[in-house]
């Protein structure tokens, strides 16, 4: 497996945590997955081939 940072997530890296908790799929149509970093972070990333190609990384709203 091999990791690939957009420019966006590696941008929006340097201010989130590090945790992630649990991954579920956000959006069917752009095969999007959603990962918990912590209660009030999550990142986004999809999965082509063997490689996690993580897209963004946001506080998630309450």
């Amino acid at each position: 497996m091999q990791l690939v940072f957009s420019e966006r997530f590696d941008r929006s890296l340097r201010q989130a945590l590090a945790v992630v908790q649990r991954a579920k799929k956000f959006e069917d149509a752009h095969d999007v997955w959603q990962a918990r970093v912590s209660r009030d972070w999550r990142f986004y990333f999809r999965i082509i081939d063997d490689k996690y190609c993580l897209v963004d990384i946001t506080a998630h709203p309450k």
